[in-house]
């Protein structure tokens, strides 16, 4: 039986396994984002390359473990794949290009003061967080409106055969 202290033991006591994503978070050490775990000797290690080495094999010389969920604190060696360094770095700021994208269009949203009906923003937001245009929102409601009154019309709910309490009279008898 290994013993405690064995780190290909003692690195799953920090090991939170997420089921949505499938990723395993790593509670322990973390330096510059990514998982360190310190063995025996000074040196600490990765510990998604670690456990990738451990689990599946060794990474060819030359070749470095790139995160495909993009987690850095993921240490599921099935979230891991040899790239070259050149790859890796493309990968990251493919990323960071597609996230600096995001945050320029999220400020020129911020930033935008009336609707693409020319309307001007009002200073409430709706149950979603995006800003609300009066004039787009009261056309949108009545819009709403009139076609649940069509489809009410079109589609009347029907009524029960017999009412509660007239649809016999309790002797039998019709009046």
């Amino acid at each position: 039986m290994p013993k405690k202290c064995d780190p290909a033991v003692r690195v799953w006591d920090f090991i939170e396994f997420e089921p949505m994503s499938g990723c395993w978070l790593w509670t322990g050490c973390l330096c510059g984002g990514y998982a360190r775990f310190g063995n025996s000797s000074v040196k600490t290690t990765l510990v998604h390359r670690f456990l990738y080495e451990t689990l599946i094999g060794k990474v060819d010389d030359g070749l470095e473990l790139d995160h495909i969920c993009r987690l850095k604190c993921c240490v599921n060696p099935r979230h891991v794949e040899p790239v070259t360094h050149s790859e890796n770095v493309r990968r990251g700021l493919a990323m960071e290009t597609i996230h600096k994208a995001k945050i320029a269009s999220m400020e020129a949203y911020r930033n935008k003061t009336h609707c693409k009906r020319g309307h001007g923003f009002t200073g409430e937001t709706d149950s979603n967080g995006a800003r609300i245009c009066r004039p787009c929102r009261r056309a949108l409601d009545s819009k709403r409106r009139l076609a649940r009154r069509a489809s009410v019309i079109s589609n009347p709910p029907s009524l029960p055969i017999a009412l509660h309490g007239c649809a016999q009279p309790r002797d039998g008898v019709p009046r």
